[in-house]
């Protein structure tokens, strides 16, 4: 637990995270302390908001959420997670921020942004 204090107050794109025992892990049986760290697209501002809101419903979508985990397990930590991006100083795309709260995630609108 220090070491996790230690890195995530130094590098604050990281956060402490537990990890809960996984069935398909073989070995595991118990949680994990370890850390987590957010992932993000980016677009080109020339990309279609139409493109950038199917790409976001595809890879989003849970049938395809379910595949895409069965072959690497961080997929399903997939969240509308945003505050990360305003730690950072970093931006939704409105298409994107529209897809989110079509699912009834917060967005701050602070950090939607077109380009």
């Amino acid at each position: 637990e220090a070491e996790q204090k230690t890195l995530t107050s130094k590098y604050k794109f990281y956060a402490p995270k537990t990890i809960p025992v996984q069935k398909d892990v073989k070995g595991m049986t118990e949680p994990a302390r370890s850390f987590s760290y957010d992932v993000f697209w980016l677009v080109h501002k020339k990309v279609s908001d139409d493109a950038v809101y199917n790409m976001v419903k595809i890879a989003a979508a849970p049938e395809n959420l379910k595949k895409l985990a069965a072959t690497a397990g961080y997929w399903k930590t997939l969240s509308g997670n945003f505050g990360a991006l305003q730690t950072h100083k970093m931006f939704v795309h409105p298409a994107a921020a529209r897809y989110w709260r079509e699912r009834g995630v917060t967005v701050p609108d602070n950090i939607v942004k077109g380009f």
